[in-house]
């Protein structure tokens, strides 16, 4: 702390030496000091003994860096989406020549990969076991070369992704082979996803309005700017509605209602887009508004969209992944700090108790 205290007076120039001070204002001035590495340098004796044995530590033949190291270098790659070049950059200019390999810091993160096994398959369970909902979304990941799919299953307190060769049923036998039948599975219309054995399901909302907009766009469609209307009602309806109170009958009675008249109505045989919405709808007519009927459910997929955004930065930041093996490293550990940062937990202190 500094203090500052006027030694004359600006107006008659008299010292103010004898004054008492009052305060009569502050403030913080904020700075990082430089990061210097910690060195501690480990020297083996040997000692030889009466009978003439000579006895030797055994030491290690190389560097041997801490779990703070190690934790910091997976953060910078996993959570911060940094190659490992740049990272090299940054432990050498920022830390002040704290010179590390490339390939040591592949090692660190690529073993905190294989420490976080255990709580990988734990995030499964937690996702498998949810008795509310399970959101869910895939997109495509360059890995080699080689276009593969990178999928996420995520609830309010987990977040599991995964990488597969399929963007088909096989990925879900691989990762979720009983499906979900505790809970309602939230998702686009994908039929793979509709083919998931599940309690419900729920459309994505967010989808369904894009495509009742393209509809408007394309063909001027007052059906579909109408439904429109009617689920972005009800999506505001249900954000200021107390879940815990449960349904409000009345309300959910005229959604319905309004609903079905939408399947009755005839619609303009040049309107192909809209019929082909129409016949859409009707065959999933009852995986609309399963939101409104069971607390906990979202009405849209955005948080499995930005669960899977991660995948696109890192994609976007490094261009691809070189191996399937380090694709699976970043798709753990990823799993681990979006779960930490749904509990919530600071990312950087868990994984520095994972390198340990």
């Amino acid at each position: 702390m500094k203090i500052h205290t006027p030694k004359y007076c600006q107006g008659c120039g008299e010292s103010l030496e004898e004054q008492p001070p009052t305060q009569s204002d502050l403030y913080q001035k904020v700075d990082l000091p430089r990061i210097r590495p910690i060195i501690t340098e480990h020297q083996y004796q040997s000692k030889t003994c009466s009978c003439e044995h000579t006895t030797t530590y055994t030491s290690p033949k190389w560097i041997r860096y801490r779990e703070t190291i190690k934790a910091l270098s997976t953060y910078l790659s996993v959570r911060q989406y940094m190659p490992y070049e740049r990272m090299k950059e940054f432990f050498n200019q920022v830390c002040c020549r704290a010179s590390i390999r490339t390939d040591s810091l592949v090692n660190f993160v690529e073993g905190l990969s294989r420490k976080s096994e255990a709580i990988y398959e734990t995030i499964r369970e937690v996702v498998q076991g949810s008795s509310i909902a399970v959101g869910r979304d895939e997109t495509s990941l360059n890995v080699k070369g080689k276009n593969q799919w990178a999928w996420t299953w995520q609830t309010q307190q987990a977040t599991l992704i995964g990488v597969s060769e399929s963007r088909g049923a096989q990925a879900i036998s691989d990762y979720f082979p009983e499906g979900f039948k505790r809970a309602v599975l939230v998702h686009d219309r994908w039929a793979t996803q509709l083919n998931t054995p599940s309690k419900a399901h729920q459309l994505c909302l967010a989808h369904l309005l894009r495509d009742l907009q393209y509809a408007v766009d394309l063909e001027g469609s007052k059906w579909a700017d109408e439904v429109s209307d009617l689920l972005r009602e009800t999506i505001e309806q249900s954000s200021q509605s107390n879940r815990a109170d449960g349904l409000d009958p009345k309300s959910l009675e005229v959604i319905y209602r309004r609903w079905g008249e939408f399947f009755n109505e005839e619609l303009p045989e040049d309107q192909a887009e809209s019929l082909k919405l129409q016949r859409g709808l009707l065959k999933h007519k009852d995986k609309i508004f399963v939101f409104r009927e069971q607390p906990g459910v979202p009405p849209t997929n955005n948080s499995s969209e930005r669960a899977i955004r991660n995948i696109k930065v890192k994609q976007k930041v490094s261009g691809l992944f070189r191996s399937m093996p380090g694709a699976q490293t970043f798709i753990k550990l990823r799993s681990v700090i979006d779960t930490c940062i749904k509990q919530p937990r600071d990312v950087l202190p868990v994984l520095q108790l994972l390198a340990h």
